[in-house]
């Protein structure tokens, strides 16, 4: 039986991998319909921002078309 370590984690984490187009569509297709219902982004939806700059500049362009 083999134990992961701190060490086997941490060498397993690293940079964040690259969002697929789809995984972002949908990320911004879910927040557009809580937003539209809350107004404001949740704790992970701004971590996600932070990691994915890519996906708040999607979120960004839709938060945009619901306020008008």
């Amino acid at each position: 039986m083999s134990r992961r370590t701190e060490s086997d984690a941490a060498a397993r984490s690293g940079p964040a991998a690259p969002v697929p187009d789809a995984a972002i569509d949908e990320a911004c297709f879910l927040a557009e319909l809580r937003l539209s219902v809350e107004g404001a982004r949740t704790p992970a939806e701004e971590r996600l921002a932070q990691r994915h700059p890519e996906w708040a500049d999607r979120l960004e362009k839709v938060c945009a078309r619901l306020s008008h």
